[in-house]
């Protein structure tokens, strides 16, 4: 399991986003300032994260049009709380990814389920006012290890704010850091 989530969680700074199909908005306030997922096994995550919050979604594969449905109630998460808590693009993170399994265990679609994300991102940014962001550079591709000391929680991602700045940790990781103006 990830020690950063888990002393977060610990400390009662964070909230988890429990159930794979899941998708959820997390306000931060009243301490609360991190919200993650984790046993993500295979699975994909998407978030929108900002100082005030965040939207986040643990789909797991079970076709095209699981994932469809999904990314709208994302899609539509993000669009309820848009004002309030992502006013500005420059102070707002998108990212998503895939978790592959140890040698062995193979998830079949996961690429495809990306690609659907991607496309389904690209049109909230298009026609909804979603920040843009690089497929590339806001894309994680986790492969997790027998050996891999997170093992038991395989597939931990969240993300922290403070007044300044927002994270987002894949495995303990930093994956993406933005810094408020």
């Amino acid at each position: 399991m990830s020690d950063l989530f888990d002393s977060a969680l610990q400390q009662g700074t964070a909230k988890e986003l429990l159930f794979m199909g899941q998708v959820d908005f997390q306000e931060f306030k009243d301490g609360i300032c991190a919200y993650g997922t984790r046993d993500l096994r295979g699975c994909s995550v998407v978030l929108v994260a900002s100082q005030k919050g965040t939207v986040m979604a643990h789909i797991d594969p079970r076709g095209d049009e699981y994932v469809h449905r999904k990314m709208d109630e994302f899609v539509a998460n993000y669009v309820a709380k848009k004002a309030d808590h992502f006013p500005s693009s420059s102070e707002t993170l998108v990212v998503y990814g895939i978790t592959i399994m140890p040698d062995g265990e193979r998830v079949d679609g996961l690429e495809h389920q990306t690609t659907i994300i991607f496309q389904r991102l690209y049109l909230a940014h298009k026609h909804l006012g979603l920040p843009f962001f690089d497929q590339e550079q806001y894309r994680f591709r986790l492969q997790l290890r027998d050996d891999s000391p997170s093992f038991p929680g395989k597939g931990t991602v969240f993300v922290q704010a403070t007044n300044t700045q927002l994270f987002m940790f894949v495995e303990n990781k930093l994956f993406e850091l933005v810094i408020f103006g």
